[in-house]
């Protein structure tokens, strides 16, 4: 795995990826999927957190981080 970072080429999943070969905690994987591109893009007050208020916009993912099922503003568009 390439180790060198390009923002420019940076992903949520590639990402995570990264932070799973380094062994970083899960929950601060998440939070660079998550929170931190939201703050970045000041965001942060509707977007990235599971909280009352907040858009819930999620991914479940298998361990090998393959989209199982997705969520949009709340709603499984997949119905599963």
């Amino acid at each position: 795995m390439d180790f060198n970072f390009s923002p420019t080429k940076a992903t949520p999943r590639s990402g995570c990826y990264r932070m799973a070969a380094l062994k970083e905690a899960v929950e601060e994987a998440l939070r660079m999927a998550s929170l931190n591109p939201a703050k970045l893009l000041r965001l942060d007050d509707r977007l990235g957190r599971l909280m009352p208020g907040y858009r819930a916009d999620l991914v479940l993912p298998s361990r090998d981080l393959t989209v199982m099922e997705t969520w949009v503003a709340g709603s499984n568009p997949s119905g599963s």
